[in-house]
């Protein structure tokens, strides 16, 4: 599987796997780290940091709403849009509870626009009263 490990002070926590994508990002990243085994050492404090950084960033590009944290909704619902199935959801974003992993799964209107096509049965014939 390809997985990287997530470790907080030294103690393993998780394998998280990841798209070929990511895993290209962070790759390049392990190979400018200079031979260090990790790729970003945070702080309690660094992280707020990040969000404060993308938030400024998302204000750049117009997305004046817009806030770090909002990534993992996009995330939940493209998943869910994608019919990935609720547990492989739940397990992606490692929530203990279906309830947390459905606050971050909303519908687009389009997406429900569509699957409401896809019940298109037309015209029903009516049955006729034998006489």
């Amino acid at each position: 599987m390809n997985t990287y490990q997530i470790f907080s002070v030294g103690i393993f926590l998780r394998r998280v796997p990841l798209n070929k994508h990511t895993r290209a990002i962070l790759n390049r990243c392990l190979e400018r780290s200079k031979n260090r085994p990790t790729i970003f050492r945070f702080k309690i404090d660094d992280v707020e940091k990040v969000s404060k950084e993308f938030k400024a960033y998302a204000r750049k590009a117009g997305l004046e709403k817009h806030r770090f944290h909002d990534l993992r909704h996009t995330v939940g619902s493209h998943m869910a849009m994608m019919d990935k199935g609720d547990t492989t959801i739940q397990e992606l974003m490692r929530h203990k509870s279906p309830k947390s992993t459905k606050v971050y799964t909303k519908l687009s209107p389009k997406h429900l626009q569509e699957a409401s096509e896809d019940l298109n049965y037309g015209p029903m014939p009516v049955a006729k009263k034998d006489d």
